[in-house]
């Protein structure tokens, strides 16, 4: 596939379909068996009405009703770009668009959820596919656009929020643009840590205290945030601990997410 075929973003638009992430992986994957070589700026984005199967960090199901802001994007990268903090810096441009579009205020939760208060607004998981000097770079995002708390499962309503129950209405077609845009701008390393460093102003857990799991046992401190590493800082009785493979399952002590 040349540079000039690939210029402009390929766009499926889709009702419903089991994960857009899970489309965009499947397309990397032939992309790479094939040896084709797209390259930048090649982009291919999959954005669904509702998912059937959304999933989230360590394959977590994420409830996708109608309503909602379900996107992945594929792109080729000009070379690998820093994993752990991407989701961080994908966070940041996120926010920045929907305070742009009269969202109000959106925070941070570390390493990859975008929050209203404590509660989790939209989530992101980012991938990537490397085949020697080829790479390719998957990011899916889910927010809980114009969708409502009642189109939930009655379990996850106490810990995630909706833009429409703040009286938001989100035009997807304009937002799905500017995304498309803003991703295709975080296509170098040094972009990346700077959004990473600049996320961390919306940091939701910064001075409180996080209880984070990590290999199934609980760590608990008082949140630093993160560095340009995006290692979470946690001081505790011990001392600092740096947390990388971790998730948080609470916050001053309030749990804040569904767990099965």
């Amino acid at each position: 596939m040349s540079g000039n075929e690939s210029s402009l973003p390929i766009v499926h638009r889709l009702t419903t379909t089991p994960s857009t992430q899970l489309l965009a992986a499947q397309r990397a994957a032939v992309l790479m068996a094939d040896h084709l070589s797209p390259c930048s700026p090649y982009c291919e984005v999959w954005i669904a009405e509702s998912q059937l199967n959304g999933r989230g960090q360590r394959h977590r199901p994420f409830a996708s009703p109608p309503g909602g802001f379900y996107v992945s994007i594929l792109m080729a990268a000009p070379q690998p770009l820093p994993m752990d903090i991407l989701p961080l810096a994908v966070g940041w441009q996120c926010a920045q668009l929907l305070a742009a579009a009269n969202c109000g205020q959106i925070e941070i939760r570390w390493p990859n959820d975008l929050c209203v208060g404590d509660r989790k607004l939209g989530g992101i998981l980012c991938q990537s596919v490397v085949n020697g000097s080829r790479c390719m770079l998957l990011i899916g995002v889910g927010i809980n656009t114009n969708s409502h708390l009642r189109d939930f499962p009655p379990e996850f309503q106490p810990y995630i929020a909706t833009l429409a129950d703040r009286g938001v209405q989100v035009d997807h077609a304009c937002l799905l643009d500017q995304f498309i845009n803003s991703m295709q701008g975080m296509l170098r390393a040094d972009e990346v840590e700077h959004c990473a460093k600049l996320a961390a102003s919306l940091d939701v857990t910064r001075g409180r205290t996080v209880t984070a799991v990590v290999d199934e046992r609980s760590v608990e401190g008082i949140s630093e945030s993160w560095g340009a590493d995006g290692r979470l800082r946690l001081r505790t009785a011990d001392g600092i601990h740096e947390l990388v493979a971790a998730s948080i399952s609470q916050i001053d002590g309030r749990k804040i997410r569904f767990e099965a």
